[in-house]
């Protein structure tokens, strides 16, 4: 697969080092309320679902900077 980047956005296949990124947002209720797939209750199910995607596995999206910077900025701001 290819990786796509520009400054602020990167697009590349998601890889099990991405499972404590996925399960954030597919274990959130919120999230998921409409998604395809059902709520994920741990890591584990993320890293499976992750490794389910086999050759469907296209892109996640990123931002271009570090995701532990950005949720710190968005905590300091509120």
């Amino acid at each position: 697969m290819r990786t796509i980047e520009t400054e602020r956005l990167i697009l590349r296949p998601l890889t099990q080092e991405d499972a404590n990124a996925v399960f954030e947002w597919a274990g959130d209720p919120l999230v998921n309320k409409y998604m395809p797939y059902p709520l994920h209750q741990s890591v584990r199910q993320a890293k499976e679902w992750i490794r389910s995607l086999g050759d469907k596995n296209e892109f996640c999206f990123c931002e271009s900077v570090e995701i532990s910077k950005i949720n710190n900025d968005r905590s300091n701001s509120l």
